[in-house]
């Protein structure tokens, strides 16, 4: 994507998006994007790996799939903290530990056994942040409001 514009490159993602004839999607790793004005922007399915979004403007933007690995969010309608473990990043309705990603009501409600299956430590790390990562999700989801 060098050399092309944040906007052009939004341009064709959403050709992308609509199976449109020279769409691509949005590559966005490693972008400097902090302040930058997203909002709104349609980031469905973008990679946006270690992309730094702090100071961006995301209010309204849909990032549904996005790729938020070791991203560095905007600590508004993103927010990523580092444990001694995993990478954690909340947004939206999703949360990413480490590199599992999914909805928050289904990181609450998987049983030990289905947390023990993802990693042999991660049991005890849920135990030990669980009730922090709830409270990050409040925070996050009163941002969204």
């Amino acid at each position: 994507e060098m050399g092309m514009d944040l906007k052009q490159i939004l341009e064709l993602h959403k050709k992308w998006l609509n199976d449109e004839d020279g769409g691509k999607r949005a590559d966005l790793r490693d972008a400097n994007l902090s302040g930058a004005y997203l909002r709104g922007a349609d980031l469905s399915g973008a990679e946006l790996w270690g992309a730094n979004l702090s100071g961006a403007d995301l209010r309204g933007a849909d990032l549904r799939g996005a790729d938020l690995w070791d991203v560095i969010g905007n600590k508004k309608e993103i927010f990523t903290f580092q444990t001694n473990k995993y990478t954690v990043v909340i947004c939206q309705d999703r949360i990413q530990i480490g590199c599992k990603n999914f909805s928050q009501s289904e990181w609450f409600n998987f049983s030990d056994d289905e947390i023990t299956k993802m990693d042999i430590e991660a049991l005890d790390w849920w135990c030990t942040h669980k009730q922090h990562v709830k409270t990050w999700c409040e925070m996050v989801n009163s941002y969204s409001k």
